[in-house]
């Protein structure tokens, strides 16, 4: 997974931080207006969520044949591997459900809709993070 990590995701993580820097160091410098530059994030955000879900799709079709369980079941580097990132799942809900009480409270003074688009995204990450604790477990079965 690693080398899938290196192949893919740091050379796009490298022009993606760049291209941002470039637009934003063009909007400091006057050659471009915040609307322009608006645009032009606009467009290159829609780019990388389009390109991110194409090297996703990339990546697990090629790491797919790796993480097939054996026959005889996970071996016991397998083994820790699952119970590391069940503790990490247990760990990232516990954070999750905190930050939505502390921002259930000092947001009470803020517009509903805000706090409901908050609370919707924070729960959609929790609920993203128990999808993967329960995909954990069943592997580890």
């Amino acid at each position: 997974m690693k080398t899938l990590i290196r192949k893919y995701f740091i050379p796009f993580v490298v022009v993606f931080a760049g291209t941002l820097l470039v637009i934003v160091g063009l909007s400091a410098a006057g050659k471009i207006s915040p609307s322009e530059m608006g645009y032009a994030l606009g467009a290159v955000c829609s780019t990388a969520i389009i390109l991110l879900t194409l090297l996703l799709y990339k990546t697990t079709r090629e790491a797919q044949p790796a993480t097939q369980p054996s026959e005889t079941g996970h071996g016991p580097t397998a083994r820790k591997r699952i119970l590391r990132s069940i503790r990490t799942c247990k760990v990232a809900i516990a954070v999750m459900l905190v930050i939505f009480v502390y921002a259930f409270w000092a947001t009470k003074n803020d517009p509903l809709l805000l706090r409901i688009v908050g609370a919707v995204i924070n729960l959609a990450i929790t609920s993203a993070f128990v999808i993967a604790l329960k995909t954990q477990r069943a592997k580890l079965r």
